[in-house]
């Protein structure tokens, strides 16, 4: 049996998120969440077609980008204690 498109997303999709949580670091270590800011791109990259810009404020990056029809706005860790990014 062949798998749908759809299927074929869905496996894309879970195999990202698999990818993002297992990159995720600890908001203490700047050069680790650098480092996850790659990891966190590439998904972005290959969906919208384009790098986004790289922010790095008090020592943590952050990553924006997108397009005028879609935008995404990422910190790639979930217990940061930095700044957001401003624009």
């Amino acid at each position: 049996m062949t798998a749908t498109r759809a299927e074929v997303a869905v496996e894309a999709l879970i195999a990202d998120i698999e990818t993002l949580v297992r990159c995720e670091p600890p908001s203490s270590d700047h050069e680790a969440a650098a480092r996850s800011a790659d990891v966190v791109a590439a998904p972005g990259r290959r969906l919208l077609d384009t790098e986004p810009d790289r922010v790095v404020i008090e020592g943590c990056t952050h990553l924006s980008g997108g397009s005028a029809r879609r935008r995404v706005c990422c910190c790639s860790d979930t217990t940061t204690r930095c700044s957001p990014p401003h624009r």
